[in-house]
């Protein structure tokens, strides 16, 4: 059975034109500094033979990952919606927004008029992802995002860090020349 790491990263390579080495070196890093280490493997391999404390132990960290990634995916489904509101609740107070530039913009209530503004200018900008998983309690969604406005049109990857059921962090990727 191939790990679901190694099927994501396979896919996004197989499926994405990098018309760009110099575009691929930068990505590449990125997709790689979220594989999981080898003990890490190693301990998803050896889980049949681990004690029945384990097996529980195993069993809260995949009801935690669930959790990081639900919180993530109900987030963007507020973004997919351009529900303020319900974006604003799924945000820590210190919640911050890194684009594909490395621009950091920190704060739900900078956030929130960020949002405001962003889907009155892209009303049918959209997310969808292709591949969700869950990296050192990070969540890494690959996909695309859809919108008239072309610059954000394309292939890319979002992260979630979250804290408390809330998303502290969202950052996005392109993973093409725009």
């Amino acid at each position: 059975m191939q790990e679901p790491y190694t099927f994501c990263l396979k896919a996004i390579l197989e499926k994405l034109d990098y018309p760009r080495i110099s575009r691929t070196r930068r990505i590449l890093p990125l997709l790689l500094a979220f594989r999981p280490t080898s003990a890490a493997r190693q301990a998803s391999y050896d889980g049949m033979h681990h004690s029945k404390s384990d097996a529980i132990t195993q069993r809260c960290r995949r009801m935690n990952s669930s959790k990081l990634i639900s919180t993530a995916l109900k987030f963007n489904e507020e973004i997919n919606q351009r529900n303020l509101e319900g974006l604003a609740d799924l945000m820590t107070d210190d919640h911050r927004f890194i684009d594909n530039s490395g621009k950091v913009t920190k704060g739900k209530d900078a956030m929130k008029e960020g949002w405001r503004d962003f889907f009155e200018r892209c009303p049918d900008y959209r997310n969808m992802f292709t591949c969700v998983t869950i990296q050192n309690n990070v969540v890494v969604m690959v996909g695309y995002s859809t919108c008239s406005y072309k610059p954000l049109d394309g292939p890319n990857i979002w992260t979630a860090k979250i804290r408390g059921g809330r998303v502290s962090e969202w950052r996005v990727y392109w993973l093409n020349d725009r």
